[in-house]
């Protein structure tokens, strides 16, 4: 039988092998790193700006959502009428926990997420701010507005998914 201090002292070798196996933890990820995976992952180049990163409170991002949707909010006004499109900022404002304002270049994330979900979120971010680079704005008249704001949000959403998957060590679908 080995003596525990020995079983230890053998056991640590191993126990350091397979950590080195898995990725590092998120909280070691500086803003441009994320930059960068998300800029490999969309496969773009980064010749653009780090754009700034905003860490803020729940009303500071329903104010920077508020502000940045107001076009989506007029579309959803001509097409669904007020109340609706009133109800729909709503439901969108009480679960928001990221923005990326084209207009102005600035990425705000809640400051009262957990250390990886907030980077993941940030993740999220640069995929809307690599799209803007590469795509251009989405019309917000054109026939395809909606659809096309959708696809980008699933884009940006594979985006934060894999690098849960990959940084956070969650199962997320």
């Amino acid at each position: 039988m080995i003596p525990p201090q020995n079983f230890i002292s053998r056991l640590a070798p191993l126990l350091a092998a397979v950590f080195l196996c898995f990725p590092h933890t998120v909280s070691a990820l500086p803003s441009g790193e994320i930059y960068a995976w998300v800029a490999q992952e969309m496969e773009v180049p980064t010749e653009q700006t780090l754009p700034e990163v905003r860490y803020v409170a729940k009303e500071g991002l329903v104010d920077a959502f508020r502000d940045n949707s107001h076009n989506s909010y007029l579309r959803w006004k001509a097409k669904y009428g007020a109340a609706r499109a009133e109800e729909i900022m709503k439901t969108y404002m009480a679960g928001v926990v990221g923005v990326f304002n084209a207009t102005t270049s600035v990425i705000y994330v809640g400051d009262f997420l957990e250390s990886c979900r907030q980077q993941a979120i940030l993740a999220h971010e640069f995929a809307h701010y690599f799209q803007l680079a590469t795509q251009g704005q989405v019309d917000p008249n054109g026939p395809a507005a909606e659809l096309e704001q959708f696809m980008r949000e699933m884009d940006a959403l594979s985006i934060e998914r894999r690098f849960s998957r990959r940084y956070c060590r969650v199962l997320v679908p």
